[in-house]
């Protein structure tokens, strides 16, 4: 099965799409979580697609790179 059919559950353009996005996302983290707990090793094709802490804390510095931007006037702000 494709990564396209797995992770789709209704036609491309569907409004709700976003949400059914966010089910695969917490589905796929579900399936990390329990495979890890197991002391199974984790399927990659899964584990490549689910955020991890550094891409959260990546995601936390654009945020206050965009704030200080911001409260800068709009000047370019480095992260």
């Amino acid at each position: 099965m494709s990564e396209a059919a797995r992770a789709s559950r209704m036609a491309g353009t569907h409004p709700e799409g976003c949400v059914e996005g966010f089910g695969n996302l917490y589905l796929d983290a579900a399936h990390l979580i329990a495979e890890r707990r197991a002391g199974a090793s984790p399927d990659p094709a899964i584990a490549t697609v689910v955020p991890t802490v550094g891409d959260g804390l990546a995601g936390l510095r654009f945020i206050e790179a965009s704030v200080n931007s911001h409260e800068a006037g709009g000047a370019w702000t480095g992260i």
